[in-house]
């Protein structure tokens, strides 16, 4: 595993001792205020991927860059959804951190009603770059006329959940397009 420290270890502060060599005063001593508890990087790292809750993944992330870095793959593992709204700061944000965040990628759900001009080949180089994704989710109209994103589903080796129930009411669909399938789908 290569080292992902690329900071000198925090410092702990530790509470100054008496002659006797306690701690300060008190069942607890009086020192104890003055020292900061800290958690070695090292044990937050090895916590991380335990954590459940999207939220707090996040959380972590904002308390340094090491962890912030180390948090991305953890935190693009949950479901992830793409709507119209922040499209393309999702599509910037994986660019940014490329391949390691594309690869992380395991859960989409599009939710894009608008036909907006760039869209497509976005969710397009998402699903040609996210080669571990498990399942895919459409909802909303995110077919383009011709079909990339179709022909970016067909190539995903990982995928085993596909729901496309939405689409039918778009005149463009057409089921045919999916028999071309890489993954072995469980469920569609």
């Amino acid at each position: 595993m290569r080292n992902l420290r690329r900071f000198p270890p925090t410092k702990v502060l530790k509470a100054p001792t008496s002659s006797a060599g306690m701690v300060g005063d008190g069942p607890f001593g009086s020192g104890m205020n003055a020292c900061r508890p800290s958690l070695d990087l090292d044990i937050l790292l090895s916590v991380m991927p335990w954590i459940q809750s999207r939220k707090d993944v996040f959380s972590f992330m904002l308390a340094c860059k090491i962890l912030y870095l180390s948090g991305i793959p953890i935190y693009l593992s949950f479901k992830n959804t793409i709507t119209d709204a922040h499209v393309g700061s999702f599509y910037w944000f994986l660019r940014r951190h490329a391949p390691m965040s594309f690869l992380a990628l395991r859960s989409l759900v599009f939710c894009i009603t608008q036909n907006i001009d760039g869209v497509a080949s976005m969710l397009t180089d998402i699903l040609k770059r996210g080669q571990n994704i498990e399942y895919i989710l459409i909802q909303g109209h995110t077919m383009d006329k011709d079909f990339a994103i179709y022909r970016a589903i067909d190539a995903l080796p990982a995928l085993k959940t596909l729901d496309i129930s939405n689409c039918y009411d778009d005149p463009e669909f057409q089921p045919g397009m999916l028999f071309q399938l890489r993954s072995p789908l469980t469920q569609v």
